[in-house]
């Protein structure tokens, strides 16, 4: 059986799923700590992989740099009725 327990703050979520873990032999899952521990290993994946790219930091740069630039800033007219 699944169940799932959402509320406001200080609602009693906790408190009631430590009630079910003790009385009735449930387990608790903190779904946020879960999210939490993916997106961590998310994040040190990524930097990971850029850490172990070819293309490094500095080629970024000097291409950003060779780009061509407008002279003159884009004008954009907008009316209003």
């Amino acid at each position: 059986m699944i169940v799932g327990l959402t509320g406001s703050i200080c609602s009693g979520k906790e408190t009631l799923a430590l009630f079910l873990v003790e009385n009735y032999g449930f387990e608790a899952i903190n779904i946020l700590e879960l999210f939490k521990k993916a997106i961590s290993e998310q994040i040190q994946k990524d930097k990971e992989e850029i850490e172990n790219s070819p293309t490094k930091k500095q080629d970024i740069d000097t291409d950003v740099e060779n780009q061509d630039v407008l002279e003159e800033p884009l004008r954009l007219e907008m009316s209003f009725s």
